[in-house]
């Protein structure tokens, strides 16, 4: 009836976890686990998931290893999955990692709340430049 597109998603959380993981009551994905964590992707595959977001949680002090962003996209890439990567991103570099790593987009939260004039251009960038680069 409300006319709205549903996108089937799956939301994993990565340790550190942070309020999502305490909230949502979260079995956290280790950090050193790439290998869990591609997993999980393989698994949202086959449930039909047309996107797989990977959380480590508002304020984690820094993003998932690049093992495993890439572990995840091995699983992701040339299939009908989109990787999202979100927490710890708070410079454009990392941004940029982790797209080189291999999401294919990346969530920034906490990044922004500091106000610093050009930041969002910066990460937007340093985003395009690493795509470019995986293209």
């Amino acid at each position: 009836r409300a006319n709205i597109e549903v996108i089937p998603t799956t939301y994993v959380v990565i340790e550190p976890g942070r309020a999502v993981g305490w909230i949502g009551n979260a079995n956290l994905v280790p950090r050193e686990r790439g290998d869990l964590a591609a997993a999980c992707a393989l698994a949202a595959k086959f449930l039909g998931s047309h996107v797989f977001i990977t959380d480590s949680g508002s304020g984690a002090p820094e993003p998932a290893p690049k093992q495993m962003i890439s572990a995840i996209s091995k699983v992701c890439d040339g299939n009908p999955l989109l990787y999202f990567y979100g927490g710890g991103v708070k410079t454009a570099k990392q941004a940029g990692d982790c797209i080189e790593a291999g999401a294919h987009g990346v969530q920034v939260g906490n990044a922004f709340e500091a106000e610093e004039p050009g930041k969002i251009k910066k990460m937007a960038e340093a985003v395009k430049k690493a795509g470019k680069v995986r293209l």
